[in-house]
């Protein structure tokens, strides 16, 4: 009885959304220039669920194998949400003895101010895909030592739930807008280095910013800046 009640409700939804579909295609007009590939993709949809109808309808003395069929598309739909999920799940997971405590200091040596981000990248031991886990952001004032306890999650994170962390500093400057005032980070970033995960299980982690390991291409970015007048407020 309730795979007959799922056969016939997906069976009305379904063609409940090819009608909807067939009408909107067919009093709008065709799109130019980048929307027309989302509409191309829509009739794409629309053409791959016409075909699972109708193929449902066509086994529809085999009602299971009907109901299966219908749900495919459910499946493929969901699984791209039940991944976020996981990796959600995956990064808030608390994990028993971490390990000591971890305090992150960082010592701004230029006369910028900086931001510091840690980017927790996850993958299989031997594969070569990666995954951003999560991005911890850290401000430094001009000729700043800040230090940053870390919380046991944020531990966790860096020392046992990552393959590896990036670390990006990055100055920014002060820009002013019609009634307030923002940070603008300067893009690309004056220095980046990739630290393991077993870097993390120390009680501290030192990250020093000296203007002398700027990147070449910082370099770069802030001498075309300059040109440009777009550099005013910068400190490099």
């Amino acid at each position: 009885m309730l795979v007959t009640y799922g056969y016939f409700g997906l069976i009305a939804i379904y063609a409940s959304l090819l009608l909807v579909s067939i009408a909107h295609y067919l009093i709008t007009e065709s799109p130019t220039g980048d929307r027309s590939v989302a509409w191309a993709t829509g009739i794409f949809y629309l053409i791959g669920l016409s075909f699972v109808t109708l193929l449902a309808l066509f086994l529809w003395e085999d009602k299971p194998t009907g109901l299966a069929i219908l749900v495919t598309p459910l499946l493929f739909l969901a699984w791209p949400v039940l991944q976020s999920k996981a990796r959600h799940f995956y990064i808030w997971m608390p994990l028993p003895g971490t390990g000591n405590p971890l305090t992150i200091c960082i010592i701004n040596q230029t006369d910028a101010i900086v931001q510091t981000q840690f980017e927790c990248w996850a993958g299989k031991q031997n594969g070569s895909k990666f995954s951003l886990l999560k991005t911890l952001d850290f401000f430094s004032q001009p000729l700043e030592t800040s230090f940053h306890k870390m919380s046991a999650h944020e531990l966790g994170l860096l020392a046992h739930k990552s393959r590896y962390v990036r670390i990006s500093s990055y100055e920014c400057v002060n820009e002013e807008g019609s009634d307030h005032t923002y940070l603008k980070r300067i893009e690309p970033c004056m220095q980046f280095k990739i630290a393991a995960s077993k870097d993390f299980l120390h009680t501290e982690y030192l990250v020093t910013i000296h203007e002398d390991d700027n990147s070449d291409a910082f370099r770069s970015e802030v001498e075309l800046l300059k040109r440009t007048n777009m550099y005013s407020k910068g400190t490099f």
